[in-house]
C-alpha cells in the first residue's frame, strides 16, 4: 500500500472464509469468527500496535455450527449468532482465554417436538427428524425461538461505556427477537 492510501498492520487469516469480525468496547480485543465454526480472539496492547508487532489469536473451537454475526456486549463477553439459531455465549476467563459458555436460548438444550405424531405417515419420520446418518450425525430440530439462521444482530439498548444492555436479533423469516444482555 502507499503511504497516501494507507498502512497494512496486521494480518490475520483463517483456514477458511471469515464471516465476520468486531472489537470490543475498548478497541483493545478483535474477535473474528470463519466458517470452519473457529472464533479468534486476538488482544492489541499499547506495546504490539506502537511496536507493530504482530499480537497472537487465541482460537476457540465450538461444537456448532458457522457464526455470521456477533459483538462483544462488554470487554469480556462476545455474543456469537448465525446456522445454530441462537445466541451464543463465549466469555474471557481470568487466564487470558475465552471459552464457549452456551446460549442465550433455553430452547437450545431442547428437542423440538413434532407437530405431527409419528404414526401419522405409517411409522415413518416426518422430515427425517431423528435421521441417523451413517457417519453417526443425528439431524434433532432444536426448541429455539429462530426457526432459522440468524441472518443479523443489533445492539438495541447500550450503556454510555458501549456496553450491550439489550440485543436485538432477526431471522429470514421474518422474526425479530431482543435479548437482555444483562443476564449474562
Amino acid at each position: 500500500m502507499t503511504a497516501e492510501r494507507g498502512e497494512n498492520l496486521f494480518k490475520f487469516k483463517s483456514s477458511v472464509w471469515n464471516n465476520t469480525l468486531a472489537f470490543s468496547q475498548s478497541g483493545k480485543t478483535l474477535a473474528f469468527a470463519s466458517h470452519d465454526c473457529e472464533l479468534h480472539f486476538v488482544e492489541f496492547s499499547e506495546e504490539t500496535v506502537q511496536s507493530l508487532s504482530k499480537p497472537k489469536s487465541k482460537r476457540v473451537n465450538y461444537a456448532g455450527n458457522p457464526i455470521l454475526n456477533g459483538h462483544f456486549i462488554n470487554e469480556y463477553t462476545y455474543i456469537g449468532c448465525g446456522f445454530d439459531n441462537v445466541p451464543l455465549i463465549f466469555k474471557k476467563q481470568s487466564d487470558g482465554n475465552w471459552t464457549y459458555e452456551g446460549s442465550m436460548d433455553p430452547g437450545f438444550n431442547s428437542v423440538k417436538q413434532s407437530k405431527i405424531p409419528n404414526n401419522a405417515f405409517g411409522g415413518r419420520t416426518v422430515f427425517f427428524e431423528g435421521y441417523e446418518s451413517t457417519v453417526g450425525l443425528t439431524l434433532q430440530p432444536k426448541d429455539t425461538l429462530h426457526q432459522n439462521h440468524i441472518n443479523y444482530s443489533q445492539p438495541y439498548v447500550t450503556k454510555p461505556d458501549g456496553c450491550v444492555q439489550v440485543l436485538s436479533t432477526c431471522d429470514p423469516n421474518g422474526s425479530i427477537y431482543y435479548w437482555d444482555c444483562e443476564k449474562v
